[in-house]
Order: structure tokens, then C-alpha cells, then sequence
């Protein structure tokens, strides 16, 4: 049970991230907002989104500075820890001063509480590759990071499309290669895996049949490419490391990447975002970021336990519940029909499977 519980909250997340976006676009100020379509402002604003992020982050970490300083300070200490400092081995007792220096006010004051700090844990690394290999790995995830934060722009819900074809083809992948060392799984489980794999195949091939295909290059490298490229080294590479170690080290090589798209852009590209809706603009550069880091969070902690085919599957649902929400009853055809019965069918074998406690694969 608690598992389906995460499950429905990844499923909650994720919708107000689209649904949110879908629906601003859908209203007065999105449809004159007609910037959000354009591959290069998508582009520019995850840069800037990336950068309110880790703006949040470092006012945070000022914050936890600034209390750890106050909290070490003796001013502000506790009558108690002055009591413990001043009975404490290295000051001695409070009596054993000279008779008339009694422990006035001023006195506590000027005791000093630096107790020395543990030594901070050290990566150590058993050879040079090893050192090396985590460098790479940082850099990379970082890139990644980037990747992941424009493909969950759900203005452009080609990109969300095949990022999500990314993970599908990643986790294949890893259950068909590395299945050789693994138990033996029950016939269940096996059912499982094929019915997940089919129903997403179809809703996805559904959806990709309904995209007009690009015939330039650089469309193809940032439409297709890059969405997929990224999706598969989620649920590949990222799921074999330590992603959660990785995380925070990455910051530093996604502002890099941010700061080659923000050099390399069109200024017009840029004034354009901040001359927008302030609507627009507000959710834009206040909320989605937040929202985006938080689906990012919940999501390197599934792939890093384990629970890859549930994102997959969550990504797929969201996404085409999403289109179907925005598509009225009276235009529904075999294609929404379709879709809407496997996407019900992939909820159900997801609870069921949860429900059973299976571990995830």
C-alpha cells in the first residue's frame, strides 16, 4: 500500500507540472504569448529556470551558514551550554579562578564554545580511473540535468514525448541485457513486464504517429536527439551510479551549460521572455522552477531505487491523460479511445502489482 501511495503522489506531482503549464497556455494571457512555441525560447527559459533554482539553493545554504555561525556563537548560547562550557575539562571549574572574579554576565560572555568540528568525510578513490570516472560522471550528469529540465517544458510536449520514449527504450534495455544476472522471476512477473511494455509501445506509437516528422538537422538534434538521449541515460547509466551523490556536484556543470546557451542565444530571444504576460512571466520564472525541482528530486530518488518501470509508466499516463484532457469528447477517435483503455489498464497493473509487493525491477 505505501507503495501505490508513492506512486499516486508521482502521478500528482507530475500533473500539476503539465496540466499547470497546459492550462496557462490555454488561457488570455498564454494565447498571446505565442514566444512559448519556439524551440529557441524554450531553450533560453530553461537556462534562466535553471538559474532561479540554484539561486534558491545558495540563499538556502547562506541561510543554514549564517544560523550555524549564530548557533556557535556564545552570545546567543543557552545559560545551560555556558554552564557545560564552564565546567568542562579545558576552562575548569567556575570557582577556580581568583576568589574575587565571580561569573558575572560579562563573564559568560567571553567564554568561548568553539568545540572542534568532526573532519568531513573525503571521497577516496582506489585508483586514478576511479577518480577520473566520477569526474566524467559528474560533468555528465550535469548535462543531463540541463536535458531533463528542458524536456519537462510541457509547452513543447514533443520534447516530454520522446524524453519519455528515452526512459522506455533505457529500461528495455537494461531488463534485456542485464536480465542474464538476475533470479529467475515468477511467471507474474514476467506478465507484468509484458503487459507495461505494450501498453506504453502503443500509446506511444500512437502519439508519434500524430507529430508531423522535421527533415532539418538541427530540429532533429534538439527534438529528437536530445530528449531521447537523455530519457536513456536515465534509466541506463544514471540507475547503475549513485545519482543522489552526483546531484548536488552537477549544479556547478549545469550552470556551465546554462551560461553556453544564455552566451550563444539571440538577446531579442531573451527580452522577449521578460516582455511577456506578467502572468506568463511570473509562472514561468517563480513557479515552474520550484515545480520542475521537485519532479527532479522525487525522480533521481526513484531511479536510484530502483523503481524505473513505475516512472515510465507515470510519464506515460500523465502525458496522455493531458492530452486528453485538452481534447473535447466530441473530437475523440480510435486513437483517444485506445489510448484512454491502456492507459487505465497500465493504472490497474500498476496498483495490482504494488498492492502484491513486488519488488520493482
Amino acid at each position: 500500500m505505501r507503495q501505490l501511495v508513492v506512486v499516486l503522489l508521482k502521478l500528482f506531482l507530475c500533473s500539476i507540472l503539465m496540466f499547470g503549464k497546459m492550462l496557462l497556455m490555454e488561457s488570455a494571457p498564454g494565447r498571446r504569448y505565442t514566444a512559448w512555441h519556439d524551440t529557441q525560447t524554450q531553450i533560453v527559459l530553461t537556462a534562466v529556470q535553471i538559474y532561479v533554482v540554484l539561486l534558491a539553493m545558495l540563499v538556502l545554504k547562506g541561510c543554514r551558514l549564517v544560523l550555524r555561525f549564530v548557533s556557535r556563537t556564545t552570545r546567543y548560547a543557552a545559560v545551560s551550554r555556558l554552564a557545560e562550557a564552564c565546567e568542562s575539562p579545558d576552562t575548569g571549574p567556575p570557582d577556580a579562578g581568583p576568589p574575587d572574579a565571580g561569573p558575572d554576565a560579562d563573564a559568560l560572555s567571553d567564554i568561548s564554545l568553539e568545540v572542534a568540528a568532526p573532519p568531513r568525510p573525503h571521497l577516496a578513490f582506489a585508483t586514478e580511473d576511479a577518480l577520473n570516472g566520477y569526474v566524467i560522471s559528474v560533468h555528465v550528469f550535469g548535462c543531463v540535468l540541463w536535458g531533463t529540465v528542458y524536456c519537462l517544458d510541457y509547452a513543447h510536449t514533443q520534447a516530454v514525448l520522446y524524453f519519455t520514449v528515452g526512459l522506455f527504450v533505457g529500461w528495455v534495455s537494461s531488463v534485456v541485457f542485464d536480465g542474464k544476472n538476475r533470479p529467475a522471476q515468477s511467471r507474474s512477473s514476467i506478465a507484468v513486464h509484458v503487459a507495461n511494455v505494450f501498453l506504453t509501445t502503443l500509446v506511444m506509437c500512437l502519439y508519434i504517429s500524430e507529430h508531423p516528422p522535421h527533415t532539418d538537422y538541427a530540429s532533429i538534434a534538439i527534438e529528437y536527439a536530445l530528449p531521447v538521449a537523455t530519457g536513456y541515460v536515465w534509466t541506463t547509466v544514471v540507475a547503475r551510479g549513485n545519482a543522489l551523490q552526483h546531484s548536488y556536484n552537477s549544479l556547478v556543470s549545469t550552470a556551465f551549460v546554462c551560461l553556453l546557451v544564455l552566451a550563444t542565444s539571440d538577446p531579442r530571444v531573451f527580452a522577449a521572455v521578460w516582455a511577456g504576460e506578467t502572468l506568463v512571466v511570473a509562472y514561468t520564472v517563480g513557479v515552474e522552477p520550484i515545480l520542475k525541482y521537485i519532479v527532479i528530486h522525487v525522480f533521481v530518488i526513484s531511479i536510484h531505487t530502483g523503481r524505473r518501470v513505475e516512472t515510465v509508466v507515470v510519464f506515460v499516463c500523465v502525458y496522455a491523460l493531458c492530452r486528453m484532457a485538452h481534447t473535447p469528447a466530441a473530437l475523440w477517435d480510435f486513437r483517444d479511445y485506445t489510448v484512454a483503455v491502456c492507459v487505465s489498464v497500465l493504472l490497474l497493473v500498476q496498483c495490482v502489482r504494488n498492492c502484491r509487493a513486488e519488488p520493482a525491477k
